[in-house]
């Protein structure tokens, strides 16, 4: 399952410049999009290929097949200033990504514009995924 995840996030992230990690603020609320009939991706400012959307959608209906687990890349618009760790954290837990009842969600918040992304995991993956190899993914790609 670790492999699957770590090639569906290669994949999303091979398409985009290199970018930094940051974490999320607590306690704060921001205001997040709806959650979209194609759960695994937002592309805001529309920088996907429609094969690279369509194929994180494929992967993403996949991978929830296959575990119950869900990677959504959330890319937001040069005009959102938004924490993205936040976003990230906050678009997992009110979405529910993944299962409920393995806590198998990762969410991505990339902003291409300004070359950063942010992540939250759930639980049940944090053992698989540390911020340590994380962040090694995100900025290796």
């Amino acid at each position: 399952m670790k492999r699957f995840i770590s090639l569906i996030l290669c994949i999303v992230v091979v398409s985009f410049a290199s970018v930094t990690a940051f974490g999320a603020k607590e306690e704060e609320t921001i205001p997040i999009p709806d959650r979209p009939e194609d759960i695994y991706i937002i592309d805001a400012p529309g920088v996907l290929t429609k094969r690279a959307y369509n194929n994180i959608i494929r992967k993403g209906n996949r991978l929830f097949a296959m575990t119950g687990a869900q990677v959504v890349v959330v890319i937001v618009d040069e005009d959102n200033e938004v924490e993205l760790g936040l976003l990230a954290q906050q678009i997992l837990e009110r979405w529910e990504i993944g299962s409920h009842e393995r806590n198998n969600g990762f969410v991505i918040a990339i902003d291409f514009d300004r070359g950063r992304a942010s992540y939250a995991v759930g639980e049940g993956l944090s053992e698989l995924f540390t911020a340590t190899e994380v962040t090694k993914l995100i900025t290796s790609y």
